[in-house]
Order: structure tokens, then sequence, then C-alpha cells
């Protein structure tokens, strides 16, 4: 061993054992028993977590629930997903520790070592061997941890509120046509009297859009006076290419894609729906002008056709139905003199582009959201 590695190793001998002496003096310090902990008081008042704003309705049982704050109703029901992600978490520690196990002792412990660097990475990836060893620890880990879910997947569901808080949290619910709960990136809650209440109904409604959905493909708008917002609808892949053009006087130029942007489907409800109709449309850089007319048709036969009844997520599916069965019939889309164009006044080549960047960064966030398998 060279006198250079002989100081490098010494030097790394040195912070370990630093290390592991600070690691034990912290472990002695906290068995020894305390009196009274020196980092809380017992006797203190917690901080209030919610703010009150426009009304004089929270009581104390309401304000118990309301400074409970991010740590209400954390846990989530197990079910056969939750059972998964915790035996997919054991089978990660398994393939960590095989790999662990068959690279050999560290620096630390050979007599002699030769340091190099590895300028380039392994071509492949290689799955450690099996050891019966640890596999046997492993499964017998895996079962158990597998009865643990089962078991908790079995109980009758306990809530851990006091009565103070029960209480509070039926009030809340009683009041819920009456209150907004706005949770902001703080961890405060503010409730504000509502100044614009919508109806109920249809709060609803946008709740179950939201939950099928999903968040981010649901926005919705409570600032004016009537509830609007829009649903983005992702399109499956297609399994042919489809081609979009633009012509507007110069020559013919296009581009191929298999997977479109989703379109938007824009909707503003008045006060008396679902009796009265809402107002439904769709927006997206690269629908063409008869597709347009055509989607508009359609969504006005939905709304005729269930008069008096939600149609956010029969329109939703009407849209997404269309624009998959018509872009594998079609197998090209013109795109001038569509309505984005004509209301963002973008023609020709800027319109193409500005469609061709949009496919690729659809692309390319469909692909860094989707597994994919490395060989």
């Amino acid at each position: 061993m060279s006198s250079h590695n002989q100081i490098i190793c010494k030097r790394l001998r040195y912070q370990e054992k630093c290390r592991l002496e600070k690691k034990l003096k912290k472990l002695r310090e906290r068995s020894q028993p305390q009196g009274r902990p020196t980092f809380m008081r017992m006797n203190a008042i917690p901080p209030k977590r919610h703010t009150v704003i426009g009304t004089n309705e929270i009581d104390n049982d309401m304000a118990a629930v309301l400074n409970l704050g991010p740590s209400f109703a954390i846990s989530r029901k197990v079910t056969n997903a939750t059972i998964d992600e915790a035996l997919c978490g054991i089978h990660h520690f398994a393939h960590r520790l095989r790999s662990r196990i068959q690279r050999g002792p560290t620096v630390l412990d050979r007599e002699s070592t030769l340091l190099c660097s590895m300028p380039f990475p392994s071509r492949a990836i290689r799955l450690p061997d099996s050891i019966p060893s640890v596999d046997s620890k492993i499964a017998t880990l895996e079962l158990a941890v597998q009865r643990i879910y089962q078991n908790e997947a079995a109980q009758k569901y306990r809530s851990n509120l006091t009565l103070s808080e029960r209480r509070g949290f039926k009030k809340l619910i009683s009041m819920k046509d009456k209150l907004r709960l706005s949770a902001l990136k703080s961890p405060d809650f503010v409730y504000e009297c509502m100044t614009n209440s919508f109806p109920l109904w249809q709060e609803e409604e946008l709740e179950a859009v939201v939950s099928f959905f999903g968040e981010q493909y649901v926005a919705v708008d409570r600032s004016g006076d009537l509830l609007r917002g829009r649903i983005s609808i992702e399109l499956e892949e297609s399994s042919t290419a489809i081609l979009l053009y633009v012509t507007n006087g110069e020559e013919r130029k296009s581009f191929n894609t298999k997977q479109l942007p989703p379109v938007q489907l824009i909707f503003q409800l008045p006060k008396e729906y679902p009796d009265a109709q809402p107002e439904l449309r769709v927006d997206c850089v690269w629908i063409s002008k008869d597709w347009t007319e055509k989607i508009q048709k359609e969504l006005s036969r939905v709304v005729t056709e269930n008069s008096g009844f939600p149609v956010l997520f029969i329109a939703s599916q009407e849209v997404k139905d269309f624009v998959q069965n018509h872009q594998q019939e079609a197998g090209e889309i013109c795109l001038d003199d569509n309505p984005y164009s004509c209301a963002h006044d973008i023609r020709g080549s800027a319109l193409l582009d500005l469609s061709l960047r949009t496919c690729r960064e659809y692309d390319e966030k469909v692909f860094a959201e989707r597994c994919h398998d490395c060989e």
C-alpha cells in the first residue's frame, strides 16, 4: 500500500471513530433519567392554528378541531394498494441488502486498498444473486408486515378525537354550506364567511369531478358570481401517427404525432344549474374548426337530453369519445382558422410551431410519469 493511501485510510478511520464517539455520547445522555424535560413546558398553551375571518359562529368546540391543523385525519384506510406499497419497500430493502453483502467489506475493513476512480458507469443493471440466509429472513419479515397490515384493515375504524373535538366536527359539517375552508401554504387554516355562496349540489358535483379526474386536471374559479372552471381531458396514445398541418396560402407544413395534448372543457354554471343549462365549450390549440363545431353540437345534445341533471362528467366523456374516435378515422387534422388561432390571432407557421411545442412538452410529461423497464 502506498503512503498516500495509508494517509487516506488513517484519516477515514479517525473520522469514523469521532462519529461513533459522538453517537455513543448522545446515547448515554438520553439513557440517563431526567426529572423534567428541558426542551418543553408542560403547562404551555399551544398556538392557534386557524384564523377566523368575517364570522362569529366559531365556538370553542369548533376551534378545537381547527387547531388540529394539518395533523387532523392524516391516516388513510388500509387497502390492498397500501399493502403492496409496504411490500414494495421490503423488496427494495432486500435488493440493497443483497447488493451490500455481495460487494464485500468497505475500505475501513481491508488491510490493503487500491483507490481508483470509475469515470464510466456500468452498461447494464446487475441484479444481486440470491442469498439463502438473507432470503429466509426477508420472507419472514414480509409475512409479518403483511399480517400486520391485514389485521389493521380488518379492524373497525376508531377515532381519537376528544368529546369537544367531536362536537366541533359535527358543528362544522352542519355549517359547510355557510363557511368556506381555505388551506394556505402556511400551517394556518382559514375559515371565512362565504360572501358568494354557491348551491350545495354544484359544489358536490365539482367535488365528484375533482375526485375522478384529479386535482391537477380540474381548475375551479369561485371569485365571481358564477362557478367557472375547466377540465383537462387526457387522450390515449394513438396506434397510428396523426398528421397536423397548416396552409394559409403558404406551402403545406406538417408534423406527425401519436400523443395529442389534453382537450380543455371550459364550463360556467348558472345559479339555477342543473335546472338551467350550463355554458360548455372546448379549447385546444390543435382541434380543427369542423371538429369544434361538431363537438359543440354534441355538447348541446348532451345538455338537452340530461336537462335537470348534472352533466359535467357526461360532457367530459362525450368530448373524449368524440376525439378518440375521429382521430383514428381522420388520420390528419387541419389547423387553419381553428378557434384557437382566431382567438389568439396566431396562424400559419407560428400556429404549427406552437402545436408542435405543445405536443412535445406533453409527450415528455407523459414519458416522465410512466414507469419504464431498464435493460
